[in-house]
């Protein structure tokens, strides 16, 4: 019987043991598997944090390469840089005014990225000399960069460049975009973008919160350091930073060394020579403490830098260490349970086992979801503090989780966005479904573009980066990625292309004023020459003066197309406005419907003003032409007042730009819609228009804006809905009074000189010779340039004065007058023209050319023009 009992307590012994063994070895085996997960969970987390950091730097260069691709369409810069124009503020057409779209981009990055520092965009010549530069800087301009980073390559290549990290003016790190210019297929320039690498450290790797002691930090692909937590060691290699940490060891490395101790130690060094990412755990360069890394390379261009998150693994070895004491104290109770249980084994064996298991079971889920919202409660900061929008969603299309960023790009709370079904922000419901097959197909989306809509309505051009999320055995959950709002980028895309289309359609009217200009030369002339030919009591010379008046109307148009395609230079003269705004009223009432009546109101003593009487007519066909659409449905009543006034400081006080003194008041008042306090206060904003798409440029009040401001006056708005709208321009008076249109001559004067007529529209020549020959002048003429100067090299001294169009084929008169010169520097040579750019007046009188006029020119002109030159 003492056998059996001894046998049966050697038998619960060993069992009692075994068990004891057992439950050691789970509680071993349930701690190593929770460190595992532990340390997979942040490893995983710091590598989505590195890949969306390195996805932020990359977004950053491509929308500011994409922004300097865009402007270099534009032909305004194109044009520029081919003539190697160089520019500094006050020129006329230079790089610092408000119109040309390379001061537009600079303004636009620098308000939305007000914290770039040191941020410049410059244009350089096909010889890599600076013609520009915002901001500018004098000592700058005329300098030659082709020793700067990329520059030469783009001179020899014509390619895009993104540089790699170089030392700028300042002896700070900095990188630049280079994008290249053409102008008519030859290459004119290129456009180069810069920043200080500090600013790209601040906003995408400094911002980054890694725990409590984390870090980020960053090098390029020559092992230079581009930022670190410690100052000292940017811009220096990461040699550097090792040998620092043997040397507060009291450890003197070598070269050889410091590859050692790269294998052993800090191994992802040698890893990012290979791999796009990866992590793992390693010691950390300067301590030598264990830390957990991830790195993820970052492609610019041709060069790639290296973002690495680093955590100390002593942040995330607390709640190992807390799980692992839960496990020792859950085997210890285990362990006394049995003993207990071995005790009682013989009153209840099979219930005390059940209760056994199901307490081990319920104790490590407890702690294990315990240690888990721990670790989940220390890392949410890294989703939290990102500056990009993050979602997660499941696959039926429901938010559970979105950060703080999200919130703010959305509008909403967290409380109205958790739960809510994500068709909910998409303009389109159905870009939904399309979004969700591809993610289904692909498994991940890259730069999906999709319209999302705020809670306010506002809608919102976005690129969506999303990736699954799965669960066991490869199962789609749902849906986690980032949203980045382009609205903004979109918007400059459109202001580049609406200045291409104003740019074109100025060289269009251009051209067609040339044309215009000799069909209307061709006619004065031929009407000059009937009113030659006509008695003086014949009632036929009426009709004929009228058509002349008629085109010198005609005149004045082309003279506005001109300046509307930037071909004229702006001249001011004293005018009467009260002129300006009878003449523009004759032109407009012919396009207005007949349910729209005009008034005219003009009670001013003195209304003469300094100006440009097209930029006049501008303002007031502008004015006028808003006026009558805000008509157009109903009709109604248009008002044009002119008054004079005397406005003292207390008047001038609510117009910051006015100073006392005389004024005139130009005055246009509608009975239309009128317009609310939201849309006045943006009226003179460029490009703002409340018409449909197609219908406006958003420019008109912006332009008539620049022209009031310009000349010294203010322009005010009153309106209100439905009650109609006043503009009032106040603009400076002068006391001298305009000079009135001149009179042709009835004494015109003559010669008996010889002249060589160069033209070549035969409808042009013919009627200014037998003006001239009419004059006593012995006229040789011809419609080629070729033809003409193969004449006078036979005989040079056969002329006393030549008279040549500028624009023909073959050879334009600048460079015909130019061969006339080379062979006979006395030459005189009149210069005509029906379209030129302000620089030629300029360069023709530099040349040798004596005189330049307008097309078209009257024959009192011409005459006077001929005599001038020939006795001056």
């Amino acid at each position: 019987m003492e056998q059996k009992i001894s046998g049966k307590i050697l038998f619960v012994s060993v069992a009692c043991l075994v068990v004891i063994i057992t439950i050691i070895s789970l509680a071993y085996t349930c701690q190593s598997h929770f460190k595992n997960i532990v340390v997979s969970q942040t490893l995983g987390q710091l590598l989505t944090t590195a890949k969306t950091a390195s996805h932020g730097l990359e977004e950053f260069v491509s929308e500011h390469s994409a922004s300097l691709k865009a402007l270099s369409k534009s032909q305004y810069i194109q044009k520029m840089a081919y003539n190697r124009e160089i520019s500094h503020p006050g020129q006329e057409g230079s790089c610092y005014t408000e119109s040309c779209p390379l001061k537009t981009l600079y303004d636009i990055q620098k308000s939305r990225e007000s914290e770039l520092d040191h941020l410049s965009i410059s244009l350089l010549d096909a010889g890599g000399g600076m013609l520009c530069r915002q901001p500018y800087i004098k000592d700058r301009i005329g300098m030659d960069y082709t020793d700067r980073p990329g520059v030469a390559y783009v001179l020899r290549e014509h390619r895009p460049w993104v540089s790699g990290v170089f030392y700028n003016a300042l002896g700070n790190l900095a990188i630049s975009v280079l994008q290249p210019l053409f102008y008519r297929d030859k290459f004119a320039g290129m456009l180069r973008w810069m920043t200080e690498l500090n600013t790209i450290s601040k906003g995408f790797v400094q911002s980054i919160k890694i725990g409590r002691t984390g870090y980020v930090w960053m090098i390029n692909d020559r092992g230079i350091i581009l930022s670190h937590p410690q100052k000292e060691f940017i811009g220096k290699p990461v040699t550097d930073l090792i040998r620092k940490g043997a040397s507060d060891k009291g450890l003197s490395v070598d070269e050889t060394g410091i590859k050692g101790l790269i294998q052993k130690r800090y191994g992802y060094l040698e890893r990012l020579k290979t791999e796009k990412e990866g992590y793992g755990i390693y010691e950390d360069c300067l301590t030598g403490r264990d830390e957990l890394v991830a790195f993820k390379a970052v492609s610019l261009g041709k060069t790639d830098w290296h973002l690495i998150i680093a955590l100390p693994y002593s942040e995330i070895a607390g709640p190992i260490n807390d799980h692992g004491y839960n496990m020792l104290g859950l085997a210890g109770g285990f362990i006394l349970l049995l003993g207990l249980g071995g005790l009682a084994l013989h009153r209840n064996r099979k219930r005390q086992v059940q209760l056994e298991t199901e307490t081990k079971y319920l104790r490590e889920i407890d702690q294990s979801a315990n240690a888990l919202r721990e670790s989940e409660a220390r890392y949410r900061s890294l989703f939290e503090d990102s500056g990009d929008a993050i979602y997660i969603n499941t696959k039926e299309g429901k938010f559970i989780d979105v950060n703080q960023s999200a919130l703010d790009l959305l509008g909403y709370t967290r409380e109205e966005m958790i739960g809510m079904d994500v068709r909910n922000i998409y303009v389109n419901p159905d870009d939904r479904s399309v979004f969700q097959q591809e993610m289904e197909q692909k498994g991940s989306v890259r730069d999906y573009e999709v319209k999302f809509r705020k809670k306010d309505g506002t809608q919102m051009d976005c690129l969506l980066t999303s990736s699954t999320w799965q669960g066991n055995g490869g199962r789609i959950l749902g849906y986690q990625g980032i949203i980045r709002d382009i609205t903004k980028q979109k918007q400059l895309e459109a202001r580049v292309r609406q200045t291409q289309k104003m740019e074109a359609i100025g060289t269009l009217a251009g051209g067609i004023a040339h044309d215009f200009n000799n069909i209307l030369m061709s006619i004065t002339g031929n009407t000059e020459m009937a009113l030659y030919d006509a008695p003086e009591s014949s009632p036929v010379r009426s009709r004929l003066e009228g058509v002349l008046k008629a085109g010198s109307r005609a005149k004045y148009l082309v003279q506005q197309i001109l300046t509307f395609s930037r071909q004229r230079e702006e001249k001011r003269t004293p005018i009467q406005i009260s002129s300006v705004v009878k003449e523009a009223l004759k032109l407009l009432r012919a396009s207005l419907p007949t349910t729209i009546e005009i008034h005219r109101d003009i009670s001013a003593g003195a209304d003469t003003v300094l100006a440009d009487p097209t930029k006049i007519h501008q303002v007031l066909m502008n004015l006028c032409t808003n006026a009558a659409q805000a008509m157009h449905e109903k009709g109604g009543l248009l008002e044009v007042g002119v008054t004079d006034a005397d406005l003292d400081s207390e008047a001038v006080a609510r117009y910051p730009d006015l100073s006392p003194g005389p004024y005139v008041v130009l005055t246009v008042s509608d009975t239309g819609q009128g317009m609310d306090r939201s849309v006045m206060e943006r009226i003179f904003d460029p490009f703002f228009s409340t018409k449909g798409p197609g219908e406006g440029t958003g420019l008109g009040l912006a332009v008539v804006h620049g022209i009031v401001k310009d000349y010294g006056g203010a322009i005010d708005v009153c309106s209100e809905p439905g009650k109609g709208t006043t503009f009032r321009v106040f603009l400076p008076r002068v006391d001298e009074v305009a000079m009135a249109e001149a009179e042709m001559s009835a004494s015109i004067p003559t010669g008996c000189e010889r002249i060589l007529l160069i033209d070549d529209e035969k409808a042009v020549v013919e009627p200014a010779q037998c003006l001239l020959e009419h004059l006593g002048y012995e006229i040789v003429s011809k419609t080629s340039a070729v033809e003409a100067l193969e004449m006078f090299r036979a005989d040079p001294d056969r002329f006393d004065i030549v008279i040549t169009d500028h624009t023909m084929p073959h050879m334009t008169g600048q460079d015909l007058a130019g061969e006339f010169l080379r062979m006979r520097p006395d030459i005189p040579i009149i210069l005509c023209t029906g379209f030129a750019e302000p620089s030629i007046s300029e360069t023709a009188k530099a040349s040798g050319i004596r005189e330049l006029i307008a097309k078209p020119v009257a024959i009192h002109e011409l005459a006077e023009t001929i005599r001038n030159v020939l006795d001056g």
